[in-house]
């Protein structure tokens, strides 16, 4: 079923975020989030959905495609890790 509510993020990053959410949704389900500020809606993949508080699921979000400027954020770039060795 279709639906619109107005929530908020509780974190964001360079590939989605984490939401408050009162709808509720499976993982593996195609949602479309609106960026209130600047109007620009990016469809998302739920990727995660967590544990309920205050009536709102915690629902972990990943964009479908590439949205580097979804949240107007400069993200640092992402650097591959590598282990230490031990001497």
């Amino acid at each position: 079923e279709p639906f619109r509510e107005l929530t908020r993020m509780l974190s964001v990053n360079a590939n989605g975020g984490l939401l408050a959410l009162a709808a509720t949704v499976q993982e593996g389900q195609t949602i479309l989030v609106e960026n209130r500020y600047t109007r620009e809606e990016q469809e998302c993949r739920v990727v995660h959905v967590g544990r309920e508080q205050d009536d709102k699921w915690e629902v972990g979000i990943a964009f479908a495609h590439v949205a580097a400027d979804f949240w107007r954020i400069s993200f640092p770039p992402l650097t591959r890790r590598i282990p230490a060795t031990k001497d």
